[in-house]
């Protein structure tokens, strides 16, 4: 009895102690910075579609450039790539990218899905937008992936079908947008200090609203995933 009692009292006084210390959390609210170069100027709204290319005249140089890469110092022995990557690995990369890569297979590869860059807060910001082919009765939930670092938008290629494919026991199905966070891929990076997570995720949220998404559920992986 004394336990159950003494049981009782503990809780009885950490629920006093809760509803006489709570306090109510506000929100903090997020100005929406400007980012672009310059003092904050009238945007273009407009979403144009984009192509990956990767012209020849690149190509070629970076194909000068990586013939005259320099030999580099020889690693340490029996460490693999616990200090950084190993340099007899860096030349087998340099000579993959020489002669074996084929950037007109991945240029191909990279088109698959509908690319678009739309001006945001000063930044013109790369996404995918990738909708289900066929039109049906089954509800549409809004997708918005968000890539870390070091990655891309490329890391979702293998599930964007999967996602926006009508499923078998499933009565929805994603409309996926994978943005480019800013600074990586196509997506400019801001031209002065102060453009953390929070502020992304302000650029990110009115993405989705320009695409008309004032709902939308989201999935993300390192700093998508914060």
């Amino acid at each position: 009895m004394t336990g159950n009692f003494n049981n009782s009292l503990i809780s009885t006084g950490i629920g006093i102690y809760k509803i006489t210390h709570h306090q109510t959390i506000h929100i903090p609210k997020v100005e929406e910075s400007w980012w672009g170069i310059g003092p904050p100027s009238d945007e273009d709204n407009s979403i144009e579609a984009f192509d990956i290319s990767f012209p020849d005249e690149a190509i070629e140089d970076l194909r000068i450039g990586l013939k005259n890469v320099r030999p580099l110092p020889r690693p340490l022995e029996n460490v693999g790539q616990s200090y950084g990557v190993n340099s007899h690995l860096t030349m087998r990369i340099v000579d993959y990218w020489l002669n074996k890569y084929n950037w007109k297979e991945r240029e191909k590869y990279l088109n698959q899905h509908t690319h678009y860059k739309t001006k945001i807060q000063g930044l013109n910001i790369h996404f995918l937008h990738v909708k289900q082919k066929q039109e049906n009765e089954l509800k549409v939930i809004p997708l918005l992936l968000i890539h870390g670092w070091p990655s891309s938008i490329v890391e979702f290629y293998d599930i964007i079908t999967h996602l926006t494919t009508p499923q078998k026991g499933y009565d929805f199905v994603f409309e996926v947008i994978a943005p480019s966070l800013p600074g990586y891929g196509f997506s400019d990076g801001a031209s002065r200090p102060g453009l953390g997570v929070t502020q992304t995720s302000m650029i990110l949220k009115n993405l989705m609203k320009r695409l008309n998404f004032e709902r939308f559920l989201v999935a993300g992986g390192d700093w998508g995933a914060i």
